[in-house]
């Protein structure tokens, strides 16, 4: 009888370094290609290379690193070694092609181009999750490694095969971008990339705020203050029932509001003090229903129609003074200024049942909403002053004493502040990116950055400045809604299930505190702030921070509110529901 042939497997490193090979084959396949992927382009998109082929490349040294471990003999393997150093060199020249200039008007043609790619990036991200499973699961049950047997060891070629002819795909139109683009051969200087080109982009989204003042020292709003507390507090009350308070975005309208609405004589002098942030989602019925959660704890408005809602609403005001804040309201462009009127008018009948003196607060970017809401008294916030800038600034830049005494620190930090136009928001955010490496090296080349024009390209600044891995940490924040309270041992959970996390190499540091580092990293660098609540502690994020991390993460992360219809894009890995017509659907 003729014996049957034993099939023999390879041991379970040559699948590993196979995998890994054929992975660096088709990065490196395509490296030409990522070297034409730009800021600009990506801002479009949404998306930056580098934080997701880092994760991915940082994947791979864990499994070449583990794998060493696991296998003393294959030390001085000169192949893995070599393997290891061309990925580390893989993701330093993705870094540099991210800030090689291109024309903006071009990267519309690519889209689909560098999506394609994304994906196929992502996809390898997979993969080695998967791999990373089946290696930990081969640990936990059996003390032999046998890592694949056959069929999977076929799964796993059948996806790879898939990945590659993805980017082979991807490699077809790469020709017609070299042509569109201008560059030789496929081959730009990858020694002297420019820095990242100027963008023009700010994302208005919906925000939420609170009544509760953030900051603990406020610069040079003395003026307005002052002004703002005399109309409130004014026993005339032909003064007018709405005071608008109008400005660019992060110039500090809702830190006004928030000064005047904690005043202790502004408390005592209204009975009822109410905070509701509109934005730009104008929905009567919820509008209606946070008025009156704001002015009254216990009620029960969650499933009341918009009547009862206004009828409970006209009772809780009756014969009170009360000081209402409409903060961060906008005008909807999409229908006629009449009909926008009448909404609003629809919305503040209630409050017309409100005491003598009675005042309503709206903050705004546009003139327009104080018209439509015949507002009688209005402050035009400006930029800060030169000094009280200044003041600011050194505040959040230099913090210690010591770095306050280095003239030429300072004297850069003067320039960098003329570029910030009197932004109270950009002093933050560029300060607090400053200070995480006090050296004049690293202020001159934020200073001889191209985008300073607005606030919205100073944020992009700033996020470039992070870490890849804070990047992704950051972006992904874009899923809460903004009015969310961060705590930070649940973020960093959900970090963790992310996999955003990464240990400096042979560290024993827990993933729990790898995260608070990231976290309070973030917090420094003033992507996030303090509230103080009942004697919590929680952490926010301003509604341009917020509106930058939607403006990164737009094509990967979705976020949906309310009981509008909104169609999911197909390139989303991210998605938060926040809506209440989940609750009527499971009662129906």
């Amino acid at each position: 009888m003729k014996k049957k042939k034993k099939k023999h497997l390879l041991p379970h490193h040559h699948y590993i370094f196979l995998l890994l090979l054929l992975l660096l084959l088709l990065l490196h396949h395509h490296l030409h290609l990522l070297c034409l992927i730009t800021m600009a382009e990506l801002t479009i998109l949404g998306w930056f290379a580098t934080p997701i082929i880092e994760a991915m490349v940082h994947k791979a040294h864990s499994y070449i690193s583990n794998h060493l471990h696991l296998h003393p003999c294959m030390e001085d393997d000169d192949e893995l070694r070599a393997l290891e150093s061309t990925l580390t060199q893989i993701l330093s020249v993705v870094s540099v092609a991210e800030s090689l200039p291109i024309a903006v008007n071009s990267a519309s043609h690519h889209r689909a181009l560098l999506r394609q790619l994304r994906d196929a990036a992502y996809e390898a991200e997979d993969l080695l999750d998967e791999f990373g499973y089946l290696l930990l699961r081969a640990k936990v049950e059996s003390k032999i490694m046998v890592l694949l047997s056959p069929p999977l060891a076929d799964k796993f070629r059948h996806k790879l095969k898939k990945i590659l002819k993805k980017l082979d795909r991807v490699n077809a139109s790469a020709e017609r971008l070299l042509h569109v683009v201008g560059l030789e051969n496929g081959n730009p200087s990858i020694t002297s990339a420019s820095a990242p080109p100027q963008q023009h982009e700010a994302v208005i989204a919906r925000r939420a705020t609170s009544s509760f003042l953030l900051e603990n020292q406020v610069f040079g709003r003395d003026k307005e203050q002052d002004e703002m507390l005399k109309l409130l507090l004014e026993r005339d009350s032909r003064t007018g029932l709405v005071i608008s308070v109008i400005g660019d975005g992060g110039v500090g309208k809702t830190t006004l509001a928030q000064i005047v609405y904690n005043d202790r004589r502004v408390a005592d002098r209204f009975d009822l003090r109410m905070w509701v942030c509109v934005s730009e989602n104008f929905d009567l019925s919820r509008l209606t229903r946070e008025i009156l959660l704001s002015a009254c704890d216990d009620a029960n408005g969650c499933l009341l129609n918009l009547d009862k809602l206004q009828e409970q609403l006209k009772k809780r005001v009756a014969s009170k003074r009360f000081l209402l804040v409409l903060d961060d309201v906008w005008n909807d462009e999409r229908i006629e200024e009449w009909e926008n009127k009448d909404r609003w008018r629809k919305l503040l009948a209630p409050l017309r049942f409100g005491g003598r003196g009675s005042k309503i607060i709206v903050t705004t970017r546009l003139k327009m909403v104080a018209r439509m809401l015949d507002a009688e008294n209005s402050i035009h916030l400006k930029g800060l002053g030169e000094d009280d800038f200044w003041l600011l600034f050194k505040k959040h830049a230099f913090g210690s004493a010591q770095h306050n005494e280095n003239s030429e620190l300072q004297e850069v930090g003067k320039q960098i502040v003329e570029k910030l136009q009197g932004s109270p928001l950009g002093a933050k955010v560029v300060g607090g990116i400053l200070n995480t490496e006090m050296s004049v090296e690293n202020w001159k080349r934020v200073l001889r950055s191209p985008t300073w024009d607005g606030i919205m390209p100073v944020l992009r600044l700033s996020y470039r400045n992070l870490p890849s891995h804070l990047q992704r940490c950051f972006a992904y924040c874009s899923i809460f809604p903004k009015d969310w309270k961060f705590e930070p041992d649940s973020l960093i959970y959900m970090w963790m299930g992310q996999g955003f996390l990464r240990p400096e190499e042979g560290s024993n540091t827990r993933m729990e505190e790898v995260g608070r580092i990231y976290f309070f990293d973030l917090l420094a660098r003033s992507f996030f702030q303090i509230l103080e609540h009942n004697y919590t502690t929680y952490y926010v994020m301003h509604d341009m921070i917020h509106d930058l991390a939607q403006s990164v993460s737009k094509e990967e992360c979705f976020r949906i509110e309310g009981s509008n219809e909104q169609k999911i894009p197909s390139t989303v890995r991210h998605l938060s529901i926040n809506t209440d017509v989940l609750t009527q659907l499971e009662k129906s």
